[in-house]
């Protein structure tokens, strides 16, 4: 489904999780939500995958929605931005000229702390579904997230890295270009140094800081080989992993790659580098991602059979986790005094307990706005796309 396809404004129906009874009447209820994304951009000459996917799961988080309580409706306003923080900024103030209360939006961690600056201070609600920056959420009331914090990221791949994947020399790619690849990387690397003090031998990493984009890695492919290295952390977007493997795969350098959330969808990864690539038989990498693709409660059954109704394919990830921002708040947004104010709907947010969602079977929000979560990880290689371990 085309993200250009959303009109910009939607009347949805979403309401709680069961079926209201057939004999009870309630009264109607209208919900304004804005949706804040990245809906005017492309990469690489193609519709960003991943705004897609999110957009996907506030669809199916309508459909079901309307299927469990028709007395509520929600209209959806869409504020596309592109690329640039300018047009970010244009799409927030467009949210507040409209007066609406709550923003599911913010892919990235930069466009989060956009709309946090700019709404937080009207009382405005964000939700963020991908934005996993600790400062996102921290110390600011009316900013939240549906994702885990890159605090817990961080601390649970290095030890997973060093713990599991037994490494003889590993390497970090530290892309200093935005928040979130370089507080994950500087994170990745204090909490790896951490667990040397205590390791018999302690396992030799290194780090080169490059820019994001960048487009030739030769210097270090080559500096990496001398130096014996088996294991490349690369906590960045996707465009530099596919660039740096495809360059380092041409050079006979085969390391095994550990990466986060800002790789994308797996479904993608594994057709960039190992379908379509020349040497994808030699690539192995293992990735955290939202939720687990065999979990099987109540609410993951719906959302996969919703999905596959409307889109005739399988989720990603990441329509998992909108749907799940989607839902948290207009969760809150049924449940708050008045939902038509944004610090009622903040009081509301701050109140969810156990909520089923698709990535949690019982989410809360902590101290920071931010959820306690288990962190999946997943084996990419020519056998295709598996989970291997969850991290708690």
């Amino acid at each position: 489904m085309n993200a250009r396809r959303l009109a910009a404004v939607s009347v949805l129906a979403l309401a709680p999780a069961w079926p209201v009874a057939a004999t009870t009447t309630l009264p109607a209820k209208t919900l304004d939500i804005g949706v804040i994304l990245r809906l005017d951009d492309r990469f690489n000459g193609q519709f960003n995958e991943t705004v897609s996917a999110l957009v996907d799961g506030i669809e199916i988080a309508k459909t079901l929605f309307e299927e469990s309580n028709p007395s509520t409706t929600v209209r959806l306003h869409r504020y596309p931005h592109a690329k640039s923080l300018s047009s970010v900024v244009d799409a927030a103030n467009r949210a507040l000229q409209d007066g609406v209360p709550a923003v599911v939006g913010g892919e990235l961690s930069e466009e989060a702390f956009v709309l946090r600056d700019i709404l937080g201070p009207r009382r405005v609600v964000l939700v963020t579904p991908t934005a996993t920056h600790p400062d996102v959420t921290e110390k600011h009331p009316y900013a939240f997230r549906a994702c885990f914090s890159d605090r817990l990221v961080a601390s649970r791949l290095a030890a997973f890295t060093a713990g599991s994947l037994k490494p003889a020399r590993v390497a970090l790619i530290h892309n200093v270009s935005s928040p979130y690849t370089d507080f994950l990387s500087r994170q990745f690397l204090t909490a790896f140094g951490r667990r040397n003090l205590r390791a018999r031998p302690p396992v030799p990493i290194e780090t080169v800081e490059v820019l994001r984009d960048k487009t030739d890695f030769d210097a270090e492919i080559e500096r990496f080989k001398a130096h014996g290295v088996t294991h490349v952390v690369m906590l960045t977007h996707q465009s530099d992993l596919v660039r740096f493997v495809l360059q380092a795969s041409r050079k006979g350098f085969h390391p095994v790659y550990v990466g986060s959330d800002g790789w994308g969808s797996n479904e993608h990864v594994f057709e960039k580098l190992v379908k379509e690539s020349p040497s994808g038989g030699r690539f192995v990498g293992f990735r955290n991602s939202y939720m687990r693709d065999d979990v099987d409660t109540p609410m993951a059954r719906r959302f996969r059979e919703a999905h596959a109704r409307l889109h005739s394919r399988s989720p990603t990830a990441w329509s998992a986790i909108a749907f799940d921002a989607a839902w948290a708040l207009l969760t809150a947004m049924q449940n708050a005094s008045d939902p038509r104010s944004g610090k009622a709907v903040q009081q509301a947010l701050k109140s969810i307990k156990d909520l089923e969602l698709v990535t949690s079977e019982r989410f809360s929000f902590g101290p920071d706005n931010s959820p306690r979560k288990d962190l999946y990880i997943y084996r990419l290689d020519k056998q295709g796309v598996r989970y291997e371990i969850t991290l708690r």
